[in-house]
């Protein structure tokens, strides 16, 4: 039983090994270990290299250059620079790079290994864990790509403000060109141009685009390395000085401002600038940037903000009144003129009446026709109406009526001005002077005679061509500014001129200096009182900036459609009905349709879940944006998939529109899930661990148990959340011999034998406690400590019992009647007392360097000795044999010497046990002297001296057999107890798996060892039978069971026919029965070599009274010559074993009054039949057996 539980012990054993090594390659990550040399051979490679870069285990110890050739290219020599640089400091190994799997793609590791040294701090080997970092990767991709689409949002904010300045200066322009005879006039301004970005580290530029260079006139060369400050105006250096210093300290400030920027030439312009904010940059922190010259937009800005305030001027100092209507005729605004003329006192009696009840009535119904005349021709000039003051008087004005248009060219008011008509001449000149002088001194003004010769030129004139009045005065104008266009389009300009009277076109003309200047001209025919033509007057704006805008916002445009259609995330445009309106084609290959088959798909048609697409207009509708949103979408095919959709509401051609992103992340999906599976399975494997584990923090607290833990404490549940030292030992303060406080100082793993307590504090057992770092796998940082407990009470306790027993034994072989010896190699290396009394020697002397042993025995008998040492040397058995020894005295001593071969201290030696048999000698030289004189009592009792001498040497072989289990006992079990504590010691503190493989080795034969010695004791102690009545298939069946799991490895089919002894009790020794059973189970296993191996049990009954059972196997068979010798004691053939198992089986089987018959042919197999009674047999009947 103690053997069987001992196999049971080693069985669990191995699958607690198997346990731990399956949760070691079930980590999502590969572990390795590798040389330290220039090789980096691979020791053991975990199997996950396969999942993750599609090599097997194999293929890479095969390679020792597979994972160089695998490297990344750009990724390769700086990787390998910094393994040298491990190897050779011996500090750890970590770094990040990518590797080619495969099938080809690229997968990202976080690498970190550590350098295992042995205790005189040489170095062993690598030990690492590379950790699939891809996902993280895209993530921070993904992170990028959000940001650019920050940036690309903040562009068409941009856009947006553009777009209402340019609103603002179309009032101003429409404004302006009522005071100049309620003519229309366009102004298109667009301020836009590419932004310029640079990059910051330590105050220091590190990049600027060629737009940061255009913009300050710089070269690329001249601004890398030097102060971000140099193209910072002296008047906002500090300023600009203190921000960089809080945004490197992570201080948080506005991210938009503006400062004066100095360019190259020293010219100091405005500049807006957007700062992203500090990050990492090639391990430094790095401020990104991007400028934009608004020097332009504040000048316009500013023009923008004199025009309202010459409005406002306007409203309250002009002679004439001014109305402004909505499209109802209701007033909105009143001038102070207006106010007056109608006999208000404030502007609030006006605003909110409607216009037409200022109008007298007769003139209302002609008011509304002219309302709706200027609405579809856009003004409506000096028209005459009678008008009401609020005092009920009536006068008579003369009003010009325009309408005002919005920025998308939709009606918007109307705006009047009502003079009286006495006036109306002298106003109208006023008007018209005023008009261009105020509001043009910006652009370049002209007068014309009617042969189109120069008669004034304007200031700004001289500006934009560079001519001084002086120079062009009285020239023609075609001669001096030589426009690029032809005669015929001359002549087609003048004619619209002269049939209009007014003509806007745009013209390049040339400057004084060569280049071309684009302009946009009014021109305005000018007439006498009499209604003839004395010339015209031209108003000349420079539009080259302009038009290198439109240039670049064109490019823009196309560099924004490119992106569009390059975008590796689908991107769709739809209105809120669900049609859509444009697709990219990354969202044409996500969906399957073509952008035609779009037009004719309504979004709701292509979700899985109309609730889905419910939430999303929720969302849209509270929020106005959908963010990271995830549903199930169909394909064209009808294939769903996950995607995760952004929306946002943008403004095209003035509607709202849906502008949305998606990205397919089935495969994350799938991904996610697979993650989530795998630390289930791994909780799982935690939980069933038939061991403790612990995970406690950096402070002592416990953060994680398994049940296994809760089962050896269950008095301190619950356990998660204390110190461990008070769970598990009630104390207020660390253990003085906790390897966790090792663990937790020197971030080494750690083990001790520590005491189990009760809750009482009292020790009732002892563990085995191995304590293991736990670092955090990003920062590296030590955490906390993973402990291993295992309950090893038990092998104290056999510890503790094999020493005792030990010195039992020892007691025996040392107090034994005969000679025992044990020579190694020619050399005695133990004897025992009765060795020195008998041969006179000293133990030193027997155990002395320079004893020769054959000096013990007459020359003539040396040859025979040395001979049968030769035999015992090659492994051949050699029968007891009589020879004379020769004690220190000279005395010659016969003596009979039993030798056996076995293993002591790890090496061959033999074991000797020398019996005194000069009492027996001395008798035969008795019976031989009077030989003749009693011949006949000789005679007569030669048959009782020959039955008295078998007597007396099976007597001496049963002694022999004692004396020799004995001393195996006492001289085996001790080394093998000192070398099993070694190696297991080896084990636990070398980590080294070349090592653990010898250790095994050495595990193995000290196991083999100790079945030796349990056969040689268990045959030496065969007592009578203890008997029980036993359900003998039980027994049987359980036999059979453990030898399956003994021999699993070799797949061996085992046939079983018990049904008829499947009831049936038996009177006999359970425990002699299961050695009988194993012994002969044992057997058939073992002689069992090929891949076909089986084995058949059969059972039946004889007559009521007797049991058979017949073991059949197709083994390797016994030679016949052999089958005679099998039940003789040590007879073996195999290279392990005692000979015993038979010969125990035989002694044990005859005992419960059955027999045993072996029959076998070699190479056939064997067939082994057992036959015994089911009641006991009565003393009697043993007696007579």
């Amino acid at each position: 039983m103690r053997k069987m539980k001992r196999e049971f012990i080693e069985n669990a054993l191995r699958e607690s090994e198997a346990k731990y090594k399956a949760l070691i390659e079930q980590l999502p990550a590969i572990m390795y270990t590798s040389k330290i040399d220039k090789t980096s051979k691979v020791f053991y490679i975990s199997p996950q290299v396969n999942k993750i870069l599609g090599f097997s285990p194999s293929e890479c110890k095969k390679d020792p250059d597979l994972w160089k050739k695998q490297l990344y290219p750009e990724d390769k020599q700086r990787v390998l620079v910094e393994l040298n640089s491990s190897h050779s400091s011996g500090k750890p190994f970590i770094s990040v790079y990518r590797m080619i799997a495969k099938d080809g793609s690229i997968v990202w590791f976080r690498d970190h290994a550590l350098i295992i040294k042995d205790k005189n701090g040489k170095l062993l080997y690598l030990q690492g864990l590379m950790t699939d970092i891809t996902e993280s990767r895209k993530t921070m991709q993904e992170a990028q790509a959000r940001m650019e689409e920050q940036v690309k949002k903040r562009t068409e904010e941009l856009y947006k403000i553009n777009e209402s300045l340019k609103e603002e200066i179309s009032i101003r322009k429409w404004f302006e060109s009522e005071l100049i005879d309620s003519e229309e006039k366009h102004r298109h301004i667009v301020e836009s141009s590419m932004d310029a970005i640079g990059l910051a580290q330590y105050g220091k530029m590190i990049f600027v685009n060629k737009s940061f260079c255009n913009m300050f006139d710089y070269r690329e060369f001249e601004l890398i390395g030097k102060s971000a400050l140099t193209v910072i105006a002296k008047s906002d250096l500090k300023f600009v000085a203190e921000r960089m210093k809080k945004q490197m300290k992570g201080v948080a400030v506005p991210n938009i401002y503006e400062f004066k920027g100095v360019k190259k030439d020293g010219t100091i312009i405005s500049v807006e600038i957007s700062s992203s904010g500090l990050f990492t940059y090639k391990g430094k922190p790095t401020i990104l940037s991007f400028f934009k010259d608004v020097t332009e937009q504040r000048n316009a800005q500013k023009v923008i903000y004199e025009s309202r305030e010459l409005y406002k001027s306007l409203l309250r100092t002009s002679p004439d009144a001014i109305v402004v209507v909505d499209l109802k005729g209701n007033i909105i605004e009143v001038s102070e003129e207006a106010v007056k003329m109608s006999g208000c006192k404030k502007d609030k009696d006006l605003i909110g009446k409607s216009s037409f009840e200022l109008i007298i009535p007769e003139d209302r119904e002609r008011a509304l026709l002219g309302l709706k005349k200027v609405l579809r021709e856009g003004i409506s000039k000096n028209i005459e109406y009678g008008l009401i003051r609020k005092n009920g008087s009536r006068f008579i004005c003369e009003m010009s009526v325009s309408l005002i248009k919005d920025a998308n060219g939709q009606p918007k008011s109307f705006i009047a001005t009502i003079r009286d008509i006495t006036e109306r001449k002298k106003a109208e000149l006023k008007l018209i002077e005023q008009a261009f002088i105020l509001h043009n001194v910006s652009d370049a003004v002209i007068g014309y005679d009617r042969e189109n010769r120069v008669t004034y030129w304007g200031p700004s004139a001289e500006h934009i061509f560079g001519y001084t009045a002086e120079e062009v005065m009285g020239k023609c104008s075609i001669d001096v500014l030589r426009p690029t266009y032809t005669e015929k389009t001359r002549k087609t300009l003048r004619n619209k001129l002269w049939d209009t009277g007014y003509l806007v076109a745009e013209v390049t003309y040339r400057h004084k200096n060569g280049q071309y200047i684009n302009t946009e001209i009014n021109y305005k025919l000018l007439k006498d009182i009499d209604d003839y033509v004395i010339g015209h007057v031209s108003v000349i704006r420079d539009i080259t900036e302009r038009k290198k805008a439109e240039k670049l916002l064109k490019e823009s445009e196309e560099k924004y459609r490119l992106l569009f259609n390059s975008l590796p995330v689908g991107i769709g445009v739809a209105d809120f009905k669900g049609n859509v309106m444009a697709a990219n084609p990354t969202m044409n290959i996500i969906a399957g349709y073509s952008s035609e088959e779009w037009k004719t798909i309504k979004l709701k048609s292509i979700y899985v879940n109309f609730a889905e697409r419910q939430k999303v207009l929720e969302m849209l509708k509270k929020k106005g944006c959908v963010r990271d949103f995830e549903v199930l979408l169909k394909r064209k095919d009808g294939t769903i998939y996950t995607a995760l959709l952004n929306i946002d509401l943008v403004d095209m051609e003035g509607k709202q529109m849906l502008l949305t992103n998606i990205r397919d992340i089935t495969e994350r999906k799938k991904a996610e899930k697979l993650l989530e599976e795998k630390e289930r399975f791994l909780a799982s494997i935690f939980s069933s661990i038939q061991d403790g584990i612990c995970v406690i923090d950096n402070k002592m607290n416990i953060i994680r148990v398994n049940p296994i833990m809760e089962k050896l404490y269950p008095h301190s549940i619950p356990l998660v959340g204390k110190k461990c030292y008070y769970a598990y030992h009630g104390r207020k303060m660390p253990c003085e011999i906790c390897p966790s406080s090792k663990t937790l100082t020197t971030g080494k793993a750690a083990y001790e034998i520590v005491p189990k307590r009760d809750s009482d504090g009292k020790i009732i057992g002892w563990l085995d406690l191995y304590s293991f770092p736990l670092y955090d796998v990003v920062s590296n940082k030590l955490n906390g400590a993973i402990e291993y407990v295992r309950d090893v009470t038990d092998r104290k306790k056999a510890e503790e019992t094999l020493r005792e027993s030990e010195e039992k034994f020892r007691a025996i072989a040392e107090y034994s009647p005969n000679m025992i010896f044990i020579n190694k190699k020619g050399r005695v290396v133990y004897v025992n007392k009765k060795c020195v009394e008998i041969m006179g020697y000293k133990k030193e002397e027997f155990l002395s360097s320079d004893f020769d042993f054959i000096s013990l025995t007459p020359p003539d008998a040396r040859e025979k000795i040395m001979q049968s040492f030769k035999k015992h040397m090659k492994g051949l058995e050699v029968n007891p044999y009589e020879y004379v020894v020769i004690t220190k005295k000279g005395d010659r001593m016969p003596a009979i010497l039993t030798t056996k071969l076995i293993q002591y201290e790890g090496e061959t030696a033999i074991l000797g046990i020398l019996t005194d048999i000069t009492a027996q000698k001395k008798i035969e030289e008795i019976l031989k002297r009077d030989a003749e004189t009693f011949k006949k009592l000789v005679e007569q009792k030669t048959e009782e001296l020959f039955n008295t001498k078998n007597e007396l040497a099976n007597a001496k072989r049963l002694s022999d057999i004692g004396t020799l289990a004995a001393t195996v006992a006492h001289e085996l079990r001790n080394p093998l107890g000192v070398i099993r504590l070694a190696a297991y010691n080896i084990k636990r503190k070398s980590f080294n798996s070349m090592s653990a493989s010898h250790i095994a080795n050495i595990e193995k034969k000290i196991n083999e060892a100790e079945n030796i010695i349990n056969d040689l004791l268990y045959y030496s102690r065969i007592k009578m039978p203890k008997y029980e009545k036993v359900a003998i298939y039980d027994l049987l069946s359980e036999c059979i069971d453990f030898a399956e799991k003994k021999f699993y490895k070799q797949n061996i089919i085992v046939a079983k026919k018990l049904k008829s002894i499947r009831k049936t009790l038996v009177e006999v020794d359970p425990l002699q029965f299961t050695e009988i059973f194993n012994n002969i189970l044992n057997n058939a296993f073992q002689a069992i070599l090929n891949k076909n191996g089986k084995i058949s049990i059969n059972a039946s009954i004889e007559c009521k009274k007797f049991i058979i059972i017949d073991f059949k196997d197709n083994g390797i068979g016994i030679d016949k010559e052999d089958l005679d010798k099998i039940f003789e004691p040590f007879f073996t053939k195999k290279a392990k074993g005692t000979g015993l198992g038979l010969t125990i089986c035989n002694e044990l089987i005859n005992l419960h009054g059955g027999i045993i018959d072996i029959k076998s042919k070699k190479g056939k197999g064997t067939t082994v039949t057992l036959k015994f009674p089911i009641k006991r047999k009565t003393e009697e009947s043993q007696v007579i057996s």
